[in-house]
């Protein structure tokens, strides 16, 4: 399952196509043997929950999301062909109606088009072309969404590069780390903070990057990037990274390619770094793909075993300065 964080619309949604639409920018692609949840309330604001569709805590897990975000509108769709899905939905509705929450629409949708489910099986609607409301897609656009055609396109933007690119990047990070070893055995602090240094200038390159050429690709070679992998196994440079990676959906582009080319053992940390961006960015779908690929690369990596947690319990991301602010306790504890 996956719960989005809230977007707000300074417009209205129309039943079913704009919700159609809308399901695909928040979740990225098109979905695929899922069902999409809409919630919403009535000024605009939005949410978006994906099950796969014999998952058991579906219902309980909806009925959440919708209290705990106070979204009492539900938009139910089924992204399957099977008779047996119309009435897995039709029992879905029933149960969010069951705890005082409003079903506004519940369709089938099946290769771009879709058929009512509302009412009783002998009036559902007849199959018809689902069209794009523009308008809906538009303000999608302008807030930096985009949709691709499914769920596994999605992933391989996440997945580590293989080929001859992954050879020159073994071969880089092979070089960086025997350097840094041997700086290490003549004297550990200084090479520590020339590290540390290092690693904090390649985040303010990328921060220049994505001022000045936001459409470009990251000018970072194998080498740079295999340092920045090492560098980010220090928790000042992971924390700097984060605290610079709030909110930004250019950063969400960056750390995954860079968790795309670093070398297999320092994978986590980008990984992790893009999830979290995403998570902050409101699609929590994505950060649970990143977070995938950084805990099969290391299933202790504890900053990503606690995203996970985060992002599958799915409250509203934290910034990350809010997640690292000292306690009262902290500050005085006594």
């Amino acid at each position: 399952m996956a719960d989005h964080t809230r977007v707000t619309l300074p417009l209205a949604v129309a039943i079913p196509d704009g919700m159609l639409t809308l399901i695909a920018y928040l979740t990225g692609y098109h979905p695929s043997g899922r069902l999409a949840a809409l919630l919403a309330d009535e000024h605009g604001d939005w949410a978006i929950a994906t099950y796969e569709l014999d998952d058991p805590q579906l219902l309980p897990h909806l009925i959440g999301c919708a209290h705990r975000r106070r979204l009492p509108l539900i938009f139910l769709a089924s992204y399957s062909p099977l008779d047996a899905a119309a009435d897995h939905i039709r029992a879905v509705g029933a149960g969010v109606r069951g705890e005082g929450l409003t079903v506004v629409g519940q369709v089938q949708v099946n290769r771009g088009h879709y058929r009512s489910l509302d009412g009783v099986r002998d009036v559902w609607g007849d199959w018809q072309r689902a069209e794009p409301d523009t308008l809906v897609a538009a303000e999608m656009v302008v807030q930096g969404r985009a949709v691709l055609a499914d769920r596994e396109q999605l992933a391989a933007q996440y997945a580590p590069a293989t080929g001859p690119a992954r050879d020159r990047m073994t071969a880089a990070a092979a070089i960086a780390q025997r350097f840094w070893d041997q700086q290490h055995r003549h004297d550990q602090a200084t090479a520590r903070r020339a590290l540390r240094a290092i690693s904090l200038r390649h985040l303010d390159q990328i921060d220049d990057h994505l001022r000045s050429e936001p459409t470009q690709a990251l000018g970072l070679d194998d080498m740079d990037v295999a340092l920045l992998g090492i560098g980010l196994r220090d928790e000042t440079v992971l924390n700097a990274a984060l605290l610079r990676a709030d909110r930004d959906r250019g950063y969400r582009q960056v750390w995954a390619q860079i968790a795309r080319r670093v070398d297999h053992a320092d994978l986590p940390a980008p990984a992790t770094i893009a999830a979290f961006t995403c998570w902050r960015c409101g699609n929590a779908e994505t950060a649970a793909i990143a977070l995938h690929h950084a805990l099969t690369a290391d299933p202790a990596y504890p900053l990503a075993r606690l995203l996970h947690a985060g992002v599958t319990a799915g409250p509203p991301a934290p910034s990350w300065a809010h997640l690292t602010r000292p306690s009262a306790a902290d500050i005085d504890p006594h």
